[in-house]
């Protein structure tokens, strides 16, 4: 009799226990957005965030700046120039002088925002590049801006 339980437990295999479930694993996260195409508009910082004959960017502007800061972060190999632009009042030096200064003000901002200036470059246009008439007050506030564009 001992003989036959012996041989029972070691001749009978043993019931294991069902392995455990598989773990469900993440889906992988989605590759990360193609960088923006060559001469592809990133943003244009508007007259409402420059005053009438200054350069520094309002506060309202910040928005519009964080969003390139976002895309810049997300596409570290981006390089970026700025194009400052300036409506007809004034002369012509004058205004490329201010066209400039824009653009450096757009730059200053990104460079504080973490961005390596090396990644910026800035190009100031004057009024030679208006994108509305500069005959009326909203064709001239249109074109005080200063556009990022992809390189």
């Amino acid at each position: 009799m001992l003989g036959a339980l012996l041989g029972h437990l070691i001749c009978d295999p043993k019931e294991e226990p069902p392995p455990p479930p598989p773990i469900a694993q993440a889906p992988p996260p989605p590759p990360p957005p193609a960088p923006p195409a060559k001469g592809t508009k990133i943003a244009t910082v508007g007259s409402a965030n420059f005053d009438f004959n200054r350069a520094e960017v309002n506060p309202s502007g910040r928005d519009i700046l964080d969003h390139a800061v976002k895309v810049l972060r997300d596409n570290p190999n981006l390089r970026v120039t700025v194009e400052g632009h300036t409506d007809s009042v004034g002369s012509a030096a004058y205004n490329q002088k201010l066209s400039e200064r824009r653009a450096q003000a757009v730059k200053r901002y990104l460079v504080r925002q973490g961005i390596d200036p090396s990644r910026i470059m800035t190009e100031g246009y004057g009024k030679s590049r208006p994108i509305a008439s500069n005959e009326t007050e909203e064709g001239r506030a249109q074109n005080r801006r200063a556009d990022i564009i992809a390189d």
